[in-house]
């Protein structure tokens, strides 16, 4: 039994689109934990699925030319995974769901724009599923995405005009380079994440005149 099909029975979600490029398979969820989503959410969700294929296209483009240059720096055992193939599952959610799990795993009781986790080393371990021998077929990442936090930001926002769809777009990105264990906690890496996010928003919306971070990105 895979491990998204435990979190399917433990957790209320809903399978919107599976998509694959490379060896990468991204698989999009709808948390249902928010019931009725209004007519503008349903708009957003079936708007969003396009926008992330196109970026992990981008992504994984980008990718490949930083490795040819030495970096970023990704750990063998990533790296491998990769050559095989492997999945990474997307749950676009609301406010409350985040904010539980950003409570539980990171001791941050507020709700967030986007949260990572490395799906092998966190849920067997702290939601109590049982042991699962077979290990190749358990995503490398779970990321969650607050569609809720992201309409917030795009109403509320002051320095430039972005649409919601690549407020989304680019907190996807975001969440893949921390499933690669790409992370932001040094001056040079923030801005090695900072291009990365910003030569795929320039791919997926080259009319668009974006500066990245849209998001929150925190040297942590």
């Amino acid at each position: 039994m895979s491990q998204i099909k435990r979190m399917q029975a433990f957790e209320a979600l809903e399978l919107l689109a599976e998509f694959t490029e490379k060896n990468l398979t991204i698989a999009l969820f709808l948390s249902k934990s928010q019931q009725d989503w209004s007519t503008p959410d349903k708009v957003l969700i079936e708007t969003v699925q396009p926008c992330f294929q196109k970026a992990l296209t981008a992504f994984l483009r980008i990718l490949t030319m930083e490795l040819k240059h030495g970096e970023p720096a990704i750990s063998q055992e990533i790296q491998a995974k990769l050559q095989q193939g492997v999945s990474i599952e997307v749950v676009l959610c609301d406010n409350a769901y985040i904010q539980a799990r950003n409570s539980q795993y990171r001791q941050k009781n507020s709700p967030t724009d986007v949260l990572t986790f490395h799906t092998q080393s966190v849920f067997p371990t702290e939601t109590g599923f049982p042991a699962i021998p077979d290990l190749l077929d358990i995503p490398l990442a779970s990321i969650l995405i607050s569609l809720e936090f992201a309409a917030n930001a795009t109403k509320k926002q002051t320095e430039q005009k972005f649409t919601t769809i690549q407020y989304l777009t680019e907190r996807f990105v975001h969440g893949l380079l921390h499933s690669f264990e790409i992370h932001h906690d040094t001056t040079p890496s923030f801005e090695q994440v900072i291009g990365i996010q910003q030569a795929v928003l320039e791919s997926v919306f080259p009319d668009a005149t974006l500066c990245s971070p849209l998001g929150t990105n925190e040297r942590s």
